[in-house]
Parts: structure tokens; C-alpha cells; sequence
């Protein structure tokens, strides 16, 4: 009924609608798209799930807040997406150092420390990829607040590889620490 009422006025932005609301999204999104209404695509490609899609129509109506909610949401998903594909590699047993310290990483980025850090100790063992996890362990204790474990992991890590390709990162990394840690001291 309601096509019949847009389709006699022309409105082309109504029938894309009315053809969303009825699961019809391929010509909800041929009306949407005749009708320029890049808002109401948007908002369907972000129910479907297609945030890239979504992203791009709210840059074009200039809604800045619902581009960026789709944006966020594809870097959730792509994240979560890694986490199950490190998983799994890991089930099938390959390149497990590697695969640990990626996925350590990524669930550094989602602030999910305690998962981040089982990952990174894990590899502390594996002699060839040791160093490495120190390295990301002393910048994990950092972001979740632990400013002195942060220097003993970089202080572990020169003492026990002190021709390490991280030397100047960690020392680096040591410095700015005791000058945050100073600054925090001072503010409070």
C-alpha cells in the first residue's frame, strides 16, 4: 500500500524505504541511490552490516558521527576477525611464535590486556622470538599502567640480549617512562 502512495507522488526516497522495511534491499538501494538519499542508504548498509558502504554515504550527507560509528565498527569487526583467524592458525600448529606475538598485539589494540599478556609470555620460551616478546610486554605493562613493570621488561630484555635490534627502542621507551612517571607525580 504504501509503494502504491510513493510511487504516485514520485517519491523515490519513500520507495526506497518502503522496499527496505519489506527486505527488498536491492531496490531499496536502486531508490535510495536515484533519490540521492545517502542518509537512509547509509543507515541500511549499516544494518546489513556493510560499514565500509555505510562510511561512505555518511561522508556524503556530512554526518561525521554516524561515519565514524561505521568505521569503528569495521575496525572492531577486522580486529575480531584476526583474533579468529590467529586462532585458528594456531590450532593447525604453524609459525606459533609469530601467530602468538600478532595476536598479543591485537588484543593489546582492543584493551584486552590479560589476553594480550598470555600471548606475549607464551613466546617468552621460544628462543627465537624471545626478545621480541619482551620487548611487547614492557609496552603492554605501559599502556595498562604498570610503569615499573614496564622498565624491568625493557631492563630484562637489555640485560639478556644486549645486542638486540630493540636496543634503542627500549632504552627509549625507558626514558619516556621515568619522564610520564615523573609528570604523573607532579600532577597529583
Amino acid at each position: 500500500m504504501a509503494l502504491f502512495y510513493f510511487r504516485m507522488a514520485n517519491d523515490k526516497s519513500g520507495m526506497g524505504k518502503a522496499h527496505y522495511h519489506m527486505g527488498n534491499y536491492a531496490e531499496a538501494e536502486k531508490y535510495f541511490l536515484e533519490s540521492n538519499d545517502f542518509d537512509a542508504l547509509g543507515d541500511m548498509y549499516f544494518t546489513l552490516r556493510r560499514f565500509d558502504k555505510a562510511h561512505e554515504c555518511f561522508l556524503k550527507v556530512g554526518n561525521k558521527v554516524k561515519a565514524l560509528q561505521a568505521l569503528r565498527e569495521k575496525n572492531d569487526r577486522e580486529k575480531k576477525d584476526a583474533v579468529e583467524y590467529c586462532e585458528k592458525a594456531l590450532l593447525e600448529g604453524e609459525m606459533e611464535a609469530e601467530l602468538r606475538l600478532q595476536l598479543g598485539e591485537i588484543y593489546r589494540n582492543l584493551k584486552r590486556f590479560d589476553e594480550a599478556k598470555a600471548q606475549f609470555e607464551k613466546v617468552r620460551g621460544m628462543d627465537e622470538m624471545e626478545e621480541e616478546a619482551l620487548y611487547h610486554l614492557g609496552r603492554l605493562a605501559f599502556d595498562s599502567g604498570d610503569y615499573q613493570g614496564s622498565i624491568g621488561y625493557y631492563q630484562e630484555l637489555l640485560t639478556l640480549y644486549p645486542d638486540t635490534k630493540y636496543r634503542q627502542r627500549a632504552l627509549k621507551s625507558i626514558k619516556s617512562v621515568a619522564i610520564y612517571k615523573k609528570l604523573m607525580e607532579k600532577n597529583s
